[in-house]
């Protein structure tokens, strides 16, 4: 997505500004310090080691990388509409943050062995369309959801996007996945499964790489008052490049 040129601008514009002021700040401190009490110095050395703790821990936290986009919210559901798994239907619903400025798009990608159509997206009070990638590779296909103008920056803002997925779950195993590439909150991972084909065993794995473990117990599916069945999965402060899955047998 774009915006990453001008993070780098910020995060070498915020080290730059704390690096000033500790050159700044710690030699007219030491100065004044040299006609000071023995005990106002002792105070003082601790000021000045509390101030280079915190001006680095910021610099280091700077460095490893702010992305471009947080997100507060992130429900991710997905829809079994035939037991066959030939369509199943995805809605993400989000609230999304621009920490940049500058950012006009926001990049899916979708991995499925089948085919994906359909797909709608909105931006809470800004125009926008979505743009499919027109080259599949591998398994991955790349969406864009291309914003009409920059999106506000530090303000959370409600987007949407859903697509289907044709002829990608018709196995008597198969998984869902989640990759996290920004900073995201917490999310919540969901599936509907149709009334007449429920799912054996839901099971929770985590991927961080190179290894992919299994996460605690299984999930429990409940019944919807139409007669489906559905599972939740929701997970607080996930790490970025963690991939999290549900699979299940049915």
């Amino acid at each position: 997505m774009n915006g990453e040129k001008n993070d780098w601008l910020y995060v070498i514009g915020s080290i730059a500004s704390i690096l000033g002021l500790i050159i700044i700040i710690i030699p007219a401190l030491i100065e004044y310090a040299i006609d000071i009490p023995t005990n106002y110095k002792i105070i003082l050395f601790f000021f000045l080691l509390a101030l280079l703790i915190f001006s680095f821990s910021r610099i280091l936290r700077l460095w490893k990388g702010k992305t471009p986009i947080s997100i507060k919210e992130d429900h991710i559901l997905y829809t079994i509409k035939e037991s066959s798994g030939k369509l199943v239907t995805c809605e993400k619903n989000q609230f999304i943050r621009a920490n940049v400025g500058f950012i006009t798009m926001y990049e899916e990608e979708i991995a499925t062995d089948g085919k994906i159509r359909n797909f709608r997206g909105e931006i809470e009070g800004i125009d926008s369309n979505i743009i499919s990638s027109s080259k599949k590779e591998g398994l991955k296909w790349k969406i864009r959801h291309v914003f009409h103008e920059p999106l506000p920056q530090n303000k959370y803002i409600k987007r949407t996007f859903s697509f289907d997925f044709i002829n990608s779950f018709t196995q008597n195993d198969e998984y869902i996945w989640l990759d996290i590439r920004n900073d995201v909150k917490s999310f919540i991972l969901s599936i509907i499964f149709p009334s007449n084909r429920f799912p054996k065993e839901v099971k929770k794995f985590l991927k961080r790489e190179p290894a992919e473990m299994n996460i605690g117990p299984s999930l429990c599916p409940y019944t919807l008052p139409d007669g489906r069945t559905r599972v939740d999965w929701p997970v607080k402060h996930p790490k970025i490049n963690d991939i999290y899955i549900l699979r299940w047998n049915w």
